[in-house]
């Protein structure tokens, strides 16, 4: 009997998937359950976050080997091991707090909400505004690399047209 009831919802679970598959491939990120909303549908502050984060993660990952390089042999990934020790600490940190306001009751969503939770209005204010600093500070970055890049392309173009 058991092994009727496993065969049954393993189709239907089947088909549910197959059927998601369908609609994401027609759809693509526009899809959206019901209840739940989509991150990139609406191509607004949520798209161009993601966006940024993809493009330093991306120059971040293309400056490792330089880094590691200039850094030497040694002291290179050591550096990293500690980097990836801090980022587990942290994670944990923020999974066991998340853990216990929930536990507590809150709804808690945010990063901001769980350090206005666990610090007070004070310490939420700071964040946000590291928070800002460092959205200020990747933007001017985004804007060097532009800058760089594009001022040899359009003076090379330039001079042929005049």
């Amino acid at each position: 009997m058991a092994a009727i009831i496993s065969s049954a919802s393993r189709e239907v679970h089947e088909r549910e998937l197959t059927q998601s598959l369908i609609n994401v491939a027609q759809y693509g990120d526009a899809i959206q359950k019901p209840g739940k909303r989509s991150v990139l549908a609406d191509g607004g502050f949520w798209t161009a976050v993601l966006t940024i984060a993809n493009a330093a993660l991306g120059a971040g990952l293309l400056s490792l080997p330089y880094a590691i390089a200039s850094a030497g042999m040694l002291v290179g990934p050591i550096s990293c091991l500690v980097l990836i020790v801090g980022c587990f600490v942290s994670l944990c940190v923020i999974l066991g707090l998340m853990d216990r306001a929930s536990s507590s009751g809150q709804a808690i969503n945010t990063f901001g909400e769980l350090v206005r939770w666990g610090c007070g209005p004070a310490a939420s204010w700071g964040v946000e505004l590291l928070v800002i600093l460092n959205s200020f500070g990747a933007d001017i970055g985004y804007l060097v690399l532009l800058g760089d890049v594009f001022t040899p392309l359009l003076e090379g173009a330039l001079k042929d047209a005049f």
